[in-house]
């Protein structure tokens, strides 16, 4: 059975970049053609801060679990945490690319009172995803299990010197 890997942070700045140019240019088209932009309400940030709270809760269990603590999470949902966490994590840099291109836009043309709402709902969505994807990222790293002595994944053939005996 293949192991679950640890999302590259590399991958995670593309993905948020990558959002980042197509909403900003998103907007403009939205902006230059007289339209307007879609207004990011600053409640929609409790929507990051909630999923980042659970998270944290269910990361909380899981390194109760490693630790052979008492814990409402059992063994077979623990793989579920890990996830949760990496779609988080990757829900987080899109949204926070997104979003930070929403503030950005938002910024660069304050005078207008649309766009200065729009400039505070996303900057707090944008500081929310922020948050999600730092939580998410610790719970990632809490939910690493360690290969000594754990028999169903077993680990490469190690020759004497302890480096994997290339097959």
């Amino acid at each position: 059975m293949k192991k679950l890997q640890v999302i590259s942070r590399k991958s995670l700045v593309y993905w948020c970049i990558a959002t980042a140019f197509i909403g900003y240019s998103g907007v403009q088209v939205i902006i230059v053609t007289g339209y307007t932009p879609l207004i990011i309400h600053p409640v929609n940030a409790l929507v990051f801060v909630g999923t980042a709270i659970v998270l944290a809760l269910y990361g909380r269990a899981v390194l109760k679990l490693k630790d052979h603590q008492e814990t409402w999470l059992t063994h077979d949902k623990a793989g579920y945490v890990v996830v949760f966490a990496q779609a988080c994590l990757y829900f987080s840099a899109i949204m926070a690319g997104f979003m930070g291109s929403q503030l950005v836009a938002g910024i660069m043309r304050y005078e207008s009172p649309v766009m200065f709402r729009l400039a505070i709902g996303a900057g707090a969505c944008f500081v929310a995803a922020i948050v999600l994807g730092l939580v998410a990222s610790s719970v990632e790293k809490w939910c690493i299990v360690d290969d000594d002595g754990d028999e169903d994944y077993p680990s490469q053939d190690k020759g004497p010197s302890g480096v994997a005996n290339p097959a």
